[in-house]
């Protein structure tokens, strides 16, 4: 078990048995120090636990990594969407160093998902407060909540790795990959050079997808994820749409169902 001090240089690390979300107490943290980075919380349990769009991240006491990080990033704000690639990048290489002989399974759905043998296992929510930015990041370590309606099966780590995996170990070695990350994205070519590393890890192109945006939804298959993160979409028809924010799902074929097309 490593232990508290176990963060990167320069770094703390604040823990919490309770608390309405991680994200809020760096929200307050923030408030008096706006000037903070590399500041982390970490909850055993989130009463009021958030993700994109608002839904809500079922947050349990001991079943999950419920962690908030605030960052002062040195690029121009119009680069700061790329942070959400290098996170969920980040939190694979994490899962990636603490359960090596399953590495092979873990992929990434656009925008940030984190995917252990086709189950979403984690959660990534980016609030900007200029000078600085919280990311919020929620994984799924037991008891993978059932949420009806969802198309993407929701998983957790107990079920992937042969090894119990605590909240403290898998933070602590998330912000070191994170740290790490973050050093090489304020290099000259750091956001793009981030995503084309996240890119090795989909394999969504080529895929038949559905994307709900804000009032309609596109279904065609997925071409690209350029380098600025754009999903580049092409229906039916031949016509090509960039895709910069909304909800994508993955169709299963026919041939993967012996039966009609299905969202998963």
């Amino acid at each position: 078990m490593k232990g508290f001090d176990d963060i990167p240089s320069g770094w703390q690390l604040f823990h919490s048995r309770s608390a309405t979300s991680s994200s809020d107490l760096a929200l307050s943290y923030l408030a008096d120090n706006p000037a903070a980075h590399g500041v982390a919380f970490l909850v055993d349990e989130q009463t009021e636990g958030r993700g994109r769009q608002g839904r809500l991240w079922t947050s349990n006491r001991g079943d999950g990594m419920y962690l908030s990080v605030i960052l002062a990033p040195k690029r121009d704000i119009i680069e700061w969407s790329s942070l959400s690639f290098l996170t969920s990048l980040s939190l694979l290489h994490a899962i990636q160093q603490l359960v090596p002989n399953n590495a092979d399974k873990l992929k990434m759905k656009w925008p940030n998902d984190v995917l252990a043998d086709g189950h979403k296992i984690a959660g990534i929510l980016l609030e900007a407060h200029p000078p600085a930015l919280i990311i919020g990041c929620g994984v799924n370590l037991l008891n993978a909540p059932q949420i009806a309606g969802r198309k993407v099966p929701i998983g957790d780590l107990s079920t992937f790795s042969q090894r119990d995996i605590g909240a403290f170990e898998l933070a602590s070695t998330f912000l070191h990959c994170l740290a790490d990350n973050l050093a090489r994205w304020h290099i000259a070519d750091g956001p793009r050079s981030c995503i084309r590393s996240w890119r090795i890890f989909c394999d969504m192109i080529g895929q038949p997808i559905e994307v709900s945006l804000q009032d309609h939804k596109l279904k065609g298959r997925c071409t690209s994820i350029d380098d600025e993160g754009v999903l580049i979409l092409e229906d039916n028809s031949g016509v090509s749409h960039r895709i910069t924010t909304g909800d994508v799902h993955i169709m299963k074929t026919p041939s993967d169902e012996g039966g009609s097309a299905t969202d998963v």
